[in-house]
Order: structure tokens, then C-alpha cells, then sequence
């Protein structure tokens, strides 16, 4: 039988058998075993049926994450027990914010028929980019998005997360400030900047680009940034870090050299992990649920 002639039978359509048989584009879990059960009864034979059939992944929903803390942890574990419910396995691939693993996870879900993927991390490389316009895999992005493209979406206010450090830090009358963020290809590192900067210079406070820099969202990061800041003729008096293991890291180094938090130097992070609820000083940060 021929794809238009199981259609006519089951009364699905071509597309829906297609899709089902190729992996390629969104079908509900139970469309997609309505279309190959159809499929199935039909003895269709063709190759794309056969791998359809037997594909281990067409139940699978792929996590690409990179991030580390309780934020990312909490968002793969209610994913898991959501996915559960509705009959659909978790396989997580952990990048460590590798662009190049990225894409390789990517073109293995595209490959295998995976259901959906959902990234915790993604950067705005214009390879990326262009290989998830081609992607027939439905994709969701979650505390990142990819601003060159419309993606469906799941994230936290970062701009207002930069406003209100900024905010923070006019209220303790600081007039240098500077900005420590993970990727800069990041849109979560980018919109905490644009917040950031944006409320500083409302209140005549500049932030020139000498103040802003980027690290790898680890304490080594952390404790470089420290050296360099130790180094500046007049550093700045307060500085706000993207995350707590990297302001963890700042820290080490800056109290080592005797400086006092928060007389000397002012720190405001983001994230909430086991570290910094047992770190001393403890650490002044925003958190979203």
C-alpha cells in the first residue's frame, strides 16, 4: 500500500504518516502512535517505516544543558517527572557550554527521531543558529533564547536582574561599578548587562566597556577576574557577577589580598547552589524560583 492509500484508510493524513515515519516535525505521542500502528497494520514496508518502527528515540525528549546550580537541576528534574507522566523518557547531554558538542547533540536528535529538545544552554553562534532554522525537531529554550530567530521560549526577567543590582548599588552610593558575566554570546549574559548599564547610566553612573567582562561561568573565571581586579590603579567599588561560583572564586582572591566585602569592595551574584548557602561571607544574590 502506498502512503495515500493508508491515509485514505486510517484517516490520517499523508503529512502525519510522513512525519511519523521520517521523525521529522512535531506529533503529539499519541498521534504519532495512532499513525504508526497504522503503519504497522498496513505491512508498510518501507525503509523510513522500518526505522520509524523500531527507533528507540521517538519517545525521547533531549535536555542540552551546559549550566550547573540548583536553578538547572530543579528545571531537569520537573521536566523528568512531567515527561513521566506522559510516557516520555529524559536523556540529558551535559556541554559544559561546548558550541561545537552543541551542534553535535543537535544533529544526533535531528538524526534519531527524538521527539523534542529542550537546550539550557545555547549561544549565539551563526553556526547554531543556522542548523536550528533547518531543524524539523520542535526545540524549546529554557533561561536562553536566541534573539536573530523566533524560539519558543521558557525563561527569567535577566534585564531586570541587571536593574535591580544596579539599583542596589546606587542605593549604597557606589559611583564605579563593573559587571562580570558568563558567555558573552549568551542572551542571559547580555540582557543582565543591558539592565545593568542601562539603569547605572539613567542615574548619570557610567559603565564604560573597560568594566565589563566575561568569564566562563566557573571559580578559575572567578579568580582571574580577582587578579585583574587587584591590579587596576583604581578599581571599581562594587561588582556585580553573574553567578555564585565565579563570585566565590573573586572573592578567594580578593580577601586574601586583606580586602573587606562589603567595606572595600561591594559583590552582588546570581544562582543559588550549595556553595554560596554555606560560603562566608555569605553572599548577597538574586535567585529566581
Amino acid at each position: 500500500m502506498t502512503l495515500a492509500e493508508i491515509a485514505r484508510e486510517s484517516g490520517l493524513s499523508a503529512s502525519t504518516l510522513s512525519r511519523a515515519l521520517t521523525g521529522n516535525g512535531y506529533l503529539s505521542p499519541e498521534m504519532r502512535s495512532r499513525a504508526l500502528a497504522a503503519l504497522e497494520r498496513a505491512g508498510y514496508s518501507g525503509r523510513g517505516a522500518q526505522k520509524a518502527l523500531r527507533s528507540p528515540m521517538k519517545d525521547v525528549i533531549l535536555v542540552i544543558s551546559g549550566a550547573t546550580g540548583n536553578t538547572y537541576e530543579e528545571v531537569i528534574q520537573s521536566l523528568t517527572r512531567v515527561a513521566d507522566a506522559n510516557r516520555l523518557r529524559v536523556l540529558t547531554a551535559h556541554t559544559g557550554y561546548d558550541n561545537n558538542m552543541e551542534q553535535r547533540m543537535l544533529r544526533f536528535a535531528e538524526r534519531s527521531g527524538c521527539w523534542g529538545v529542550v537546550m539550557t544552554s545555547v549561544a549565539e553562534l551563526r553556526p547554531t543558529i543556522s542548523f536550528i532554522r533547518e531543524m524539523k525537531t520542535p526545540i524549546v529554550t529554557v533561561a536562553r533564547y536566541l534573539s536573530p530567530m523566533l524560539t519558543d521560549t521558557v525563561t527569567q526577567d535577566s534585564y531586570d536582574m541587571g536593574a535591580q543590582a544596579a539599583l542596589k548599588f546606587l542605593a549604597c552610593g557606589h559611583r564605579r561599578a563593573a559587571y562580570l558575566g558568563g558567555q558573552r554570546e549568551s542572551s542571559i549574559t547580555q540582557d543582565k548587562l543591558q539592565g545593568f548599564r542601562d539603569t547605572l547610566e539613567a542615574k548619570g553612573v557610567p559603565l564604560p566597556e573597560e568594566a565589563v567582562a566575561y568569564g566562563a561561568l566557573d571559580c578559575e573565571s572567578g579568580r582571574a577576574y580577582g587578579r585583574a581586579f587587584l591590579s587596576e590603579p583604581n578599581p571599581p567599588t562594587a561588582v556585580f557577577i553573574s553567578n555564585d561560583i565565579m563570585a566565590i572564586g573573586f572573592l578567594s582572591v580578593v580577601q586574601a589580598a586583606r580586602l573587606r566585602v562589603p567595606q572595600d569592595v561591594s559583590v552582588l551574584c546570581c544562582d543559588k547552589t550549595l556553595a554560596s548557602d554555606i560560603y562566608t561571607p555569605r553572599l548577597s544574590r538574586f535567585y529566581i524560583d
